[in-house]
């Protein structure tokens, strides 16, 4: 935060509000100090960054359930304006009423029942690129709505020990596969991952030895994905990243919403309008390729929910009520003509980036998220009072 915080100890957390925590173990998001900073100053909520380690001590009793207890934490001072940020102890030990976990150690979040920003049921959909795509396609087919994807092969995961001949033979089959549908350049890419960690861009044919060494190294760690290469249209090539959340009433609304220009580290984060000027967009077109992005962010969305609720060896409701199927915001990533190239499931999901282009609507995701976040704290609390 650029200063150090006044530290006290054994404060009194107001105990008519829930606790919301974001439960730091390692993996610091900086967009997290987005929705941290909104829920600060969210009414009726403590929130926090509750420190994490592998101790007895984060765990109680509530009834006969075991809950998860914050015993210190990062406060943000009182008042809606406070650059104030106290490190205390907590007189008596916080009950997280709702979290937002960074490498949570323990008891994993569903089994102690606890509403979560996203669950680890969402996370095997999202986390997986060759997984969101299949659930994108089945959801489309279902619900009768366009959502494209570009043209891709999945390469399954060696096993060991590897037979390199057989996974060089996989990954020739995929390129020749698209190949044989007009693709002339492929982006090869682990199917788990993030920040373009392990992606190589190929031409075909000249580069396609290349891309097969490539995709047999990744293969040896994870499944690969091949998928088409595509441009978006203008002098500038560039994405898009469209921020969905869970609004109070249950239903996925656009949040935010901006293009990146770049690869890797050397992104440039650009403001929606901003960057369909740059590729000459205006008028009804612009408004038209707005509406389209978040047509088909919403159904990327949607598809995510399905897959995950149709999972029934996954038992774990949050107590109070509501599903682990439903994620609190998720960010679709999406290029050309609005092809979905992956979803993103990070807890926080480009909140930081939106929050610094639009000043003017500084935490608008933050405030969307915490409206249904502090619903299903309050669920919780109840449910935990009431001795269910």
């Amino acid at each position: 935060m650029g200063r150090f915080p006044v530290v006290r100890e054994g404060l009194e957390l107001p105990g008519d509000r829930v606790n919301f925590a974001i439960i730091y173990g390692g993996g610091w998001n900086v967009s997290s100090y987005s929705i941290l900073r909104e829920a600060a100053a969210f009414p009726g909520m403590n929130a926090f960054v509750a420190f994490d380690h592998p101790g007895a001590d984060l765990y109680g009793k509530s009834g006969s359930r075991t809950v998860r207890l914050a015993t210190a934490g990062l406060v943000r001072g009182p008042g809606e304006d406070s650059e104030e940020y106290i490190l205390a102890t907590f007189r008596t030990p916080a009950v997280v009423h709702f979290a937002c976990p960074h490498e949570w150690t323990g008891t994993p979040p569903h089994e102690l029942r606890i509403p979560v920003l996203r669950s680890d049921l969402v996370l095997e959909v999202v986390n997986d690129k060759l997984n969101t795509s299949d659930a994108v396609r089945s959801y489309a087919s279902t619900a009768g709505v366009d959502l494209p994807l570009p043209r891709e092969r999945g390469v399954p995961q060696a096993g060991m020990p590897a037979d390199l001949d057989l996974l060089s033979g996989e990954a020739e089959a995929a390129l020749a596969g698209l190949a044989a549908e007009g693709v002339r350049e492929v982006v090869v890419k682990p199917s788990s991952g993030e920040r373009a960690r392990g992606v190589g861009f190929f031409e075909l044919p000249s580069g396609q030895q290349a891309a097969v060494d490539h995709a047999v190294r990744l293969d040896l760690e994870s499944r690969v994905v091949i998928q088409e290469r595509l441009h978006a249209a203008g002098p500038e090539d560039f994405n898009w990243r469209v921020l969905v959340a869970l609004a109070k009433d249950g239903q996925p609304v656009v949040v935010g919403r901006f293009a990146r220009i770049g690869f890797g580290d050397d992104v440039e984060m650009v403001a929606d309008r901003e960057m369909l000027g740059r590729a000459g967009v205006s008028g009804d077109a612009a408004e038209r390729t707005l509406q389209r992005l978040d047509e088909v962010s919403i159904g990327a969305f949607r598809a995510v929910v399905a897959r995950a609720g149709s999972r029934r060896d996954f038992p774990y409701q949050p107590l109070g009520g509501g599903s682990y199927a439903l994620p609190y915001i998720l960010g679709v990533d999406l290029i050309a003509d609005a092809r979905v190239m992956e979803v993103n499931g990070h807890e926080v999901a480009g909140m930081w980036t939106d929050d610094r282009l639009y000043p003017e609507t500084i935490g608008r995701s933050s405030r969307t998220v915490l409206e249904s976040a502090l619903a299903a704290a309050r669920s919780y609390r109840s449910a935990l009072q009431a001795g269910l």
